[in-house]
């Protein structure tokens, strides 16, 4: 056949896993095929690519865009360190641990 099927929005069932590599596969097929590929124990090798469009982590495992770094990195240095500039003050107690300040 070297037509083209028109399938007028209508769905073909019973597809079995192909055999060849020119043969149609079925969803299954493919989403097995693909959590063999992305295993999670394996590299991956973006040859010099840059993954784009990251969105934010919504959870600790996720992988974070340089923004939220940054702005987590800006976050958390202002509230850990006093700055020589009187910018900020301590709001609690200092706890020495029986050493002497300098």
């Amino acid at each position: 056949m070297e037509a083209s099927i028109d399938m007028n929005k209508n769905t073909i069932y019973n597809v079995k896993d192909p055999e060849q590599v020119d043969q149609a596969t079925n969803k299954k097929y493919v989403d097995n095929q693909l959590v063999k590929k992305l295993d999670k124990e394996v590299d991956i090798d973006m040859k010099n690519r840059s993954i784009t469009n990251l969105n934010l982590p919504s959870n600790k495992r996720d992988a974070a865009c340089v923004e939220f770094v940054n702005y987590r990195i800006e976050d958390i240095t202002q509230k850990m360190f006093l700055k020589f500039d009187g910018t900020n003050s301590m709001t609690g107690d200092l706890n020495l641990h029986s050493q002497t300040p300098i």
